[in-house]
């Protein structure tokens, strides 16, 4: 969900195409293309000095790339239109926001264009819905985890683009059906006001978090390194204690830090192994006779003896 961003580029690519065709200046085309880059730009440049060098800038980017090739969810494909509306609890009043849809589009289909101002709001509103479009294409084709927080960039492109597009209406009727259908949508919403209870004191597992992360923290960096196995590389540790984690199923990473003579510290949680990796289970379970810290649910061994071991085949 991290580069999600990318599935609003046909939208931005569409509306430039269509400005140069009407207009015939390729100025904005390469303000565009140029800004676009300069953004990437300072982006790899951050990843490059962040990692430390070229070595594990390319590292990381291969494993990047092997993540999103091969990332599943367990079980089936849940991304469908029925666990969407159950989960934006919409029912029936998916039916009126369809129709209002439809209204909205035909109107503006049939509607010329007016002045500048209105020009710019209906190239706005054709950015973001082409957008929310794209990414809930993505969603509901590729995608199969079915979690709405992987869409909420498309709801919210919808969710301003729609109001955008319908302010270019110049019937009345079209604007107050829309804050009608809000609120038709928006009334199944406010049973979960009442799910909310507020954090009055620290959850167990925040303050283990931090302990595990102090503990990390304290070890010498320059003769140990942190691993975790498989999809989960420890990402809440990551975040709390600027920690970084290599792959144990990356075997050349593995072999390569091994012959620098560091202590290859194993650190897990109740997210371990979600593949189901009998080789990972094995790992963990041999590893806890060698536990340096343990603060539920964290645990953190030493798995260097095994890890050693020619034996030790982790990959997936």
């Amino acid at each position: 969900s991290k580069v999600n961003i990318v599935l609003a580029v046909p939208g931005f690519l569409i509306a430039y195409a269509w400005g140069f065709l009407e207009d015939r200046r390729p100025a904005p085309v390469l303000a565009f293309v140029v800004g676009c880059l300069m953004v990437a730009f300072t982006f790899e440049m951050f990843r490059l000095v962040e990692l430390g060098s070229l070595h594990s800038y390319v590292e990381n980017s291969r494993q990047v790339i092997h993540f999103y090739r091969t990332w599943r969810t367990i079980g089936g494909d849940e991304s469908t239109i029925g666990n969407l509306t159950r989960q934006l609890k919409l029912g029936l009043g998916v039916i009126p926001l369809l129709l209002w849809v439809g209204f909205v589009a035909f109107e503006r289909a049939r509607t010329p264009v007016g002045h500048d101002p209105e020009r710019g709001r209906l190239k706005l509103s054709l950015i973001l819905l082409i957008a929310g479009l794209v990414h809930f294409s993505w969603w509901w084709t590729i995608n199969e985890a079915g979690w709405i927080r992987h869409l909420v960039p498309g709801i919210v492109y919808f969710a301003v683009g729609l109001p955008v597009l319908a302010s270019l209406s110049r019937m009345q009727l079209v604007r107050y059906s829309g804050l009608a259908v809000f609120v038709v949508v928006l009334l199944p919403q406010l049973g979960s006001v009442r799910e909310f209870v507020p954090i009055t004191r620290p959850e167990a597992r925040l303050t283990a978090l931090q302990d595990t992360a102090s503990f990390l923290n304290s070890l010498d960096s320059e003769g140990v390194s942190l691993w975790g196995c498989g999809w989960w590389a420890n990402r809440d540790l990551h975040l709390v204690g600027d920690l970084r984690f290599y792959d144990c199923s990356d075997q050349a990473s593995v072999a390569s830090h091994l012959r620098s003579g560091e202590q290859l510290i194993l650190v897990r949680s109740e997210f371990f192994n979600w593949e189901n990796n009998p080789n990972f289970a094995a790992l963990a379970q041999q590893c806890d006779t060698m536990t340096l810290f343990r603060s539920e649910p964290f645990v953190v061994c030493d798995a260097t003896p095994w890890l050693k071991s020619p034996t030790s085949a982790l990959g997936p």
